[in-house]
């Protein structure tokens, strides 16, 4: 009996373990150097497929701890990798750091279990390092040789080959496209439509890897410091003050960087160094139609525009965007803002007519921190998920039902902003909340007594 106990709990053990067991293919790595010599950092995309673990160990904070990358023509060795800005691990003479790693945009194949994950790493060169004598010495300053190993359980499963990313002579000539503005704490999250293809500037129409987002405070025109592309080289001249302006108090929609030569343009590297009136520029570099733009201020009024690297002779057009006080795990989560025909749809953006209506912030507040802190809530919020969108649907497409929805979450929406007002410890905001609902039920007492009267 013993040893037949002892039979069974090997084979559920190893039953146990074996669903940990994972089938990953080899990392590709893409990217794009920087035109020219001068510029201190790189960007890199990195694809890793068929994984069938993703669930964060113990000693993980992130799913990007699990990459490993190297510039070759430094150093092989195991423990040569470059370092995530800021470990404690980092040796002494460490050239370069991981100056940003993307938690891992996620796709899976339709009937299979296997996941892709997608990366973008921006590697920038420490004190000690200089990324332009490394390009010089790697392939005459145009070729970088780059390996990236991808790790489960501390132990690697994976390691690309060694791959060469060189400097194109062809830049972008395409705008990208924005598809949608989530706002979140301190942040900016933006959805873009990727194309198979896009136009370059030698005629050939070939993928992107890599697209740059930049957030500016919206409050007075800049001068922008940009490029003038040579085709025939590798490295492009810096454009006059003023060849580049952002155009404050734009038309959602419009174009707010405004190059007057048609070769221009934005120079990332320069643009991360750039002081308008004590704030700089926030750049962020995305490759698979997410970028989150961090480090903003909450309430801050934000002109947004993308444009795809290398170069990037032609920009988005641009959209405001606030980043928002509160912190939803859905948004969190890289959720898209919600849409009519999005099931996570709430009746509410029908009625306001816009995902990003201020008054929608508390309601998403209140669903992900009060409802589905709860059994019953969940099961409230799935039950709207199923059914809300027939009626989002009516809502959206009736002004007065719009006018009658927007009346009926008014107190709601009042209540739930003073609650977030006390946990925030906000007087001041607090003070005129309390005021407005004392104003209020003051005018239903007057109006109920006046109907009393008048029968």
């Amino acid at each position: 009996m013993h040893s037949r106990l002892k039979r069974m709990a090997t084979i559920l053990i190893f039953a146990l373990s074996s669903t940990q067991l994972i089938a990953v293919g080899d990392p590709t790595v893409k990217g794009s150097l920087p035109r020219g010599t001068t510029s201190s950092s790189v960007t890199l995309s990195v694809v890793v497929t068929g994984i069938t673990n993703t669930a964060l160990l113990t000693d993980e904070k992130l799913l990007a701890q699990r990459m490993r990358i190297w510039f070759t023509d430094i150093s092989t060795s195991p423990d040569a990798y470059i370092r995530i800005q800021g470990d404690t691990t980092t040796p002494a003479d460490a050239k370069f750091y991981l100056a940003s790693v993307s938690e891992p945009i996620s796709s899976t194949t339709a009937g299979t279990a296997l996941t892709t994950f997608t990366y973008t790493l921006t590697v920038t060169e420490s004190a000690k390092g200089n990324l332009s004598a490394l390009l010089k010495a790697s392939g005459g300053g145009t070729n970088l040789k780059v390996q990236v190993s991808y790790l489960e359980k501390n132990a690697v499963v994976s390691t690309s080959v060694i791959t060469t990313i060189t400097t194109d002579l062809s830049i972008v000539k395409e705008a990208p496209t924005i598809e949608s503005i989530g706002s979140t704490h301190q942040a900016l999250v933006v959805h873009w439509i990727i194309p198979e293809t896009v136009a370059w500037s030698d005629d050939s129409s070939k993928a992107v890897t890599i697209i740059a987002a930049m957030a500016i405070a919206d409050d007075t025109n800049v001068n922008l410091p940009s490029r003038i592309y040579d085709k025939t080289a590798t490295s492009d001249p810096a454009g006059a003050d003023e060849t580049c302006q952002y155009i404050s108090g734009f038309a959602d929609g419009a174009n707010c960087i405004s190059c007057t030569n048609e070769l221009a343009y934005l120079d990332v590297d320069a643009l991360t160094n750039l002081n308008v009136m004590g704030e700089i520029p926030t750049i962020a570099s995305a490759s698979a139609g997410k970028v989150s733009i961090t480090g903003l201020e909450n309430d801050k009024n934000y002109g947004v525009v993308l444009f795809y690297q290398p170069g990037g002779l032609k920009r988005s057009t641009c959209f405001h965007a606030a980043p928002s006080q509160n912190v939803t795990w859905s948004e969190l989560n890289g959720e898209k803002p919600a849409t009519l025909q999005d099931p996570k749809c709430f009746i509410a953006t029908a009625a306001y007519g816009s995902s990003l209506h201020k008054n929608l912030r508390p309601l998403r507040w209140f669903r992900d921190h009060v409802l589905l802190k709860t059994a019953v809530g969940s099961r409230f919020v799935a039950w709207y998920y199923e059914n809300g969108p027939r009626a989002a649907r009516v809502v959206a497409g009736n002004p007065a039902l719009q006018l009658t929805v927007q009346g009926m979450l008014w107190l709601p929406v009042i209540g739930i902003s003073a609650w977030m007002a006390i946990l925030n410890a906000d007087p001041t905001f607090l003070r005129m909340v309390l005021t407005t609902v004392v104003a209020t039920l003051i005018v239903a007492a007057y109006i109920k007594r006046k109907i009393r009267e008048t029968n």
